[in-house]
């Protein structure tokens, strides 16, 4: 399984955990919309591309994302009001617009080389 479809888990208000099989490139846009409960960032080892609002209005706290993440589109993470930082490589292609949000709420951004 290489991509899950858009907004897959939209909305699942009791979702608080998932693992995600490793054989997963791409987290579609709003994939894990409004999942309130969502607290942790899943590790998924050959992903390479975090869709449009994929995070928003989720619980995350900190988020690591790994080496193979590629770009970054649009609202990430829009309205995740607990995220307090974010790790990335500098080379990431990342959405001005997905970091507008972070800095709003203060959220620590690491840029690793």
């Amino acid at each position: 399984m290489k991509k899950l479809g858009s907004y897959t888990f939209a909305n699942c208000s009791m979702l608080e955990y998932i693992i995600l099989p490793d054989s997963l490139k791409e987290l579609s846009d709003g994939i894990f919309y409004r999942c309130t409960k969502l607290k942790y960032f899943p590790k998924v080892s050959q992903l390479k591309v975090i869709g449009d609002k994929a995070f928003a209005y989720t619980s995350v706290i900190t988020v690591e994302l790994q080496e193979t993440i590629e770009v970054l589109y649009g609202e990430v993470f829009k309205g995740c009001y607990k995220l307090k930082s974010i790790s990335i490589k500098e080379t990431t292609r990342a959405n001005i617009k997905g970091f507008y949000y972070l800095r709003l709420n203060n959220v620590k951004i690491e840029y690793r080389p």
